[in-house]
């Protein structure tokens, strides 16, 4: 089965979108961990997140399947000496016969078949150089279920953060997992660092009612929608982390809590 694109693969730019400063402020930290390296972006989008990684690395190539996307990519962003965009297939990266410094696949996985989840990690690994390093994210399943966020259509190929740390340590002898999450208050932030199991959603549901899914007017999508007629995509934007950027955590120590996790993997296995 082939690693699909889809029409609305990459995320609008709207900085009023918390999703939005997710996001950017997790291509921010990686680029800072990316000096002078050469780097692959996978499913690169309309390219805003391999930019962030161009202002540190030696070099970038972004590859996705999304021709569209290619294009937007190349248009805004691909005048840059260090960056590139190409129409290449994650799932065949032994096939380019280059080795990379660092690989980043940040919200990839949870759009693969279940069953391509070996194939996938065996391609990043085939792309790595001996001391290179793959930074991998998903969104942690066990705090979207607890939360009753609502689920994507398009993703189907969900992890707990444990399942994650199983799949990967099958194909990378060194395995890092960190949660990415935004602070908050002392208070959800002391309670938070101690909900190993991610009670504090089950505790909180408790007393509410179910969540129903709510049909969101025309009118409550003007602001976005205005947002986007009036600032189309321009690399100004992504010259410097958002305001935000300071509020986000990447902690070795939160990995089971956060929403959302990140995985540094070394040493491919042979």
């Amino acid at each position: 089965m082939e690693y699909k694109s889809y029409e609305g693969d990459s995320l609008e730019l709207n900085p009023k979108s918390p999703f939005f400063l997710d996001h950017v402020s997790r291509y921010w930290w990686a680029s800072n961990r990316l000096k002078g390296k050469k780097v692959l972006d996978c499913a690169s989008g309309k390219g805003y997140g391999s930019y962030i990684l161009s202002k540190n690395a030696s070099s970038v190539l972004g590859v996705d399947l999304n021709e569209n996307s290619l294009e937007l990519a190349r248009a805004v962003f691909g005048h840059s000496e260090n960056l590139d965009f190409k129409k290449f297939n994650v799932m065949k990266l032994a096939e380019m016969d280059i080795k990379f410094d660092a690989i980043t696949a940040f919200e990839v996985i949870e759009h693969l078949d279940p069953q391509e989840t070996d194939e996938f990690l065996q391609s990043l690994g085939s792309a790595l150089s001996e001391s290179g390093e793959l930074i991998l994210s998903t969104p942690n399943h066990d705090v979207v279920l607890k939360s009753r966020s609502d689920i994507p259509s398009f993703h189907i190929n969900n992890f707990r953060a444990s399942e994650l740390k199983k799949a990967l340590e099958k194909h990378f002898d060194e395995v890092v997992m960190i949660g990415q999450y935004r602070r908050r208050g002392w208070l959800y932030n002391s309670i938070f660092g101690l909900d190993f199991f991610n009670l504090r959603h089950s505790l909180k549901n408790f007393f509410k009612a179910p969540s129903q899914t709510v049909e969101v007017s025309d009118d409550e999508n003007m602001d976005r929608d205005e947002y986007m007629a009036n600032n189309p995509l321009d690399k100004t934007h992504f010259e410097r982390p958002p305001q935000e950027f300071h509020e986000y955590s990447f902690s070795s120590s939160h990995w089971r809590q956060a929403g959302l996790t990140v995985c540094l993997c070394r040493r491919p296995k042979k």
